[in-house]
């Protein structure tokens, strides 16, 4: 095709093989040639009618799923405005191969200058909003083209998403599993998350926040009302251990600022702190900070969770025990504290006591799959194996994946010296065929640690 100079074909190509294959090889250097003879991608407006569609975005260090990200979206927006915060690797040589007008942008340590700075470069009448890491569904096109032909016709009018943010840990608070409804699916299941996405170029609306960047606060201020739309984002950042790790520690960084500029009695920006504390690890920390929130505010649940979880992570495994029987005092559909809390009991060897707080988890709240998981694991942990092989064929009837759930769990249990608790979990799951190589290797361990123990 680009011999015969019939260059937006073999662009089209080029696009759907590294999208499918990769960048390895000499399709993105061919691909940046054919680029260079089209150029970037342009805004056209026939007879000054048609309203078109800026996709910005802030990247950095995305070659994994940008392509991906680009190609999902690339029949929908008129323009690309990416702007890249010192990526090392091919991130931006996969943007212009896209047709991106790429811009550099030297990092300040405020994600909104970024984003706004993004905005600045846009010229389409609007503006949506993703990262590197995430994509639209092909299935969803027809209706997110619906979406911007009806955005056009309103106006003065915002659409908010709900991103899909697919983890591997099946006992976060808000974890839903994933039901093959989309071929994006990854992961064992997501954790939602709501934003704006979508809305028009005025200039009044900007981000705000150095971290949690958001424009809501702007389109309140500029009258811009939000709607709600069914269509989701499939995020897959958090699936990348080490750059969720990198990331963390950048939000780290900026919450602890945010911080010194806001003082220290601002609840949201402590939360945030304590999260991103806890998720690096720095239990002692995120301890100390969510101590404080719940004091600033003795009635959120999430605080006195936030404590209890940060005990756990120290391995005070009693002095978790209050702080989330409060979570579930305060809130009764908080579901993670409920499986943290019988973690705790496990690790204290009272494993009886986790029972009745499990079957009150599966009574209220029966669509928590990993509620029967974690309650399997106390009935076999307590000798009720008839009952917690039901339940884990219940599990299995249901489609769902309980394996990493209960490797996850077997490892807490080895580490904080319970290897009863854990080979009575593993032993019964082996003798009945219901195990993975990944099982079967931990109670190989779990028999090496009770022996040299006894």
């Amino acid at each position: 095709l680009a011999r015969q100079e019939k260059y937006s074909k073999a662009m089209i190509v080029v696009e759907d093989a590294i999208t499918l294959f990769g960048v390895e090889g000499d399709v993105l250097p061919f691909g940046l040639e054919i680029r260079k003879a089209l150029g970037p991608r342009e805004i056209h407006r026939p007879n000054g009618q048609h309203e078109t569609i800026s996709l910005c975005m802030m990247v950095k260090n995305e070659e994994q799923y940008l392509a991906r990200c680009l190609s999902s979206v690339k029949t929908l927006v008129d323009e690309m405005i990416i702007v890249d915060t010192a990526s090392t690797d091919r991130t931006r040589d996969i943007a212009e191969v896209f047709g991106a007008k790429v811009f550099d942008f030297a990092w300040t340590e405020d994600f909104s200058e970024a984003r706004n700075f993004s905005l600045s470069k846009a010229s389409g009448d609007w503006i949506l909003v993703l990262d590197g890491d995430e994509v639209v569904s092909v299935v969803d096109l027809e209706k997110l083209e619906s979406l911007l032909t009806l955005a056009r016709r309103k106006k003065l009018v915002a659409y908010s998403f709900t991103t899909r943010n697919y983890v591997q840990q099946t006992d976060t608070q808000g974890w839903i599993r994933n039901d093959g409804m989309y071929g994006e699916e990854a992961g064992t299941g997501w954790i939602p998350s709501v934003k704006v996405r979508l809305f028009p170029r005025i200039g009044s609306i900007r981000f705000r926040g150095a971290v949690h960047e958001l424009v809501e606060n702007s389109l309140r201020e500029s009258k811009v009302r939000v709607e709600q739309c069914d269509i989701p984002i499939h995020h897959y950042g958090k699936l990348n251990a080490e750059k969720s790790r990198e990331k963390g520690r950048e939000y780290l960084k900026l919450g602890e600022k945010k911080l010194e500029e806001t003082g220290r009695a601002d609840i949201k920006a402590l939360s945030e702190l304590a999260i991103q504390e806890n998720e690096l690890g720095n239990y002692q920390r995120a301890l100390e900070v969510s101590v404080r929130v719940a004091q600033l505010d003795p009635l959120n649940a999430s605080a006195h969770m936030g404590v209890g979880c940060n005990f756990i992570g120290l391995k005070q495994f009693e002095n978790s025990l209050e702080p989330l029987q409060t979570a579930i005092r305060l809130s009764p559909n908080l579901s993670a504290a409920y499986i943290r809390v019988s973690i705790a009991y496990l690790a204290l060897g009272r494993a009886a006591e986790a029972s009745p707080i499990l079957q009150r988890l599966v009574d209220t709240n029966p669509n928590y799959p990993y509620s029967k998981a974690m309650l399997a694991a106390v009935l076999l942990c307590i000798g009720e194996k008839g009952l917690a092989l039901a339940t884990i064929a219940e599990l299995r009837d249901a489609g769902t994946s309980f394996e990493p759930f209960f490797a996850d769990l077997a490892r807490q249990l080895r580490d904080c010296g319970r290897i009863e608790y854990a080979i009575a979990l593993l032993e019964p799951l082996y003798e009945n065929g219901c195990v993975t190589q990944e099982l079967a290797v931990l109670l190989v361990e779990c028999y090496k640690v009770q022996t040299l123990v006894t």
